[in-house]
């Protein structure tokens, strides 16, 4: 028995395009996998994959060389490319950005801590010579820097560099202020006379 003429068959919902038994499938004029569907657009590899990633943007050559063979074996349109490429600078380049700057960062302030505890442990300027070495550069950095606006600049630069925790350069710096401390007054000199800056470096003439 039938009801409102129904095909005891015909299953309520049952769709015969879908049932590959039970009628044609799609044809891609239809809208089938390689039709005029969403996916369409996602397919054909063009002769030469050209991207605009926007202002300050740059792709990287060797990177892309990398990555194209993917593309191409994929058969994917320069637009379904455009969305990863495009995607792929916009979201992930920033973090791997960030990451590294992090590190590099973080790699800076090991080494400065690195610097200062060669310097503690120097025979010579480290250990209880420490104070009298930074006095000693302090005497040196005063002597020879002026106190204007390009010695403040190069004195922040010692410092957040870490270059004034460098053992060479507090050696160096130590000397020529211990070299200045001692030439402030010649015993040979006839009376104590302050010596020039030309004879505390390359000696009295006569």
């Amino acid at each position: 028995m039938t009801l409102l003429g129904a095909d005891p068959e015909h299953k309520a919902g049952h769709d015969p395009a879908a049932d590959p038994e039970g009628g044609d499938p799609k044809s891609p004029e239809e809208g089938g996998d390689k039709g005029e569907g969403p996916a369409a657009s996602l397919l054909g590899a063009p002769e030469k994959y050209e991207f605009d990633l926007g202002e300050g943007v740059t792709l990287d050559q060797e990177a892309f060389d990398a990555i194209e063979p993917v593309l191409r074996d994929m058969d994917l349109s320069q637009d379904a490319a455009n969305k990863i490429i495009g995607g792929y600078a916009e979201k992930v380049m920033p973090v791997l950005q960030q990451r590294a700057e992090a590190q590099a960062a973080e790699a800076g302030q090991q080494l400065i801590a690195d610097w200062a505890k060669e310097t503690l442990a120097d025979a010579e300027v480290g250990g209880s010579r420490l104070n009298e070495s930074k006095a000693l550069a302090a005497r040196t950095i005063g002597r020879f820097l002026p106190n204007d606006m390009e010695g403040q600049q190069f004195r922040t630069f010692l410092n957040e560099s870490g270059l004034g925790n460098h053992p060479q350069m507090m050696r160096m710096l130590s000397r020529i202020g211990r070299e200045l401390g001692e030439a402030k007054a010649d015993p040979g000199n006839g009376g104590g006379r302050a010596l020039t800056t030309e004879e505390k470096f390359y000696g009295r003439k006569g």
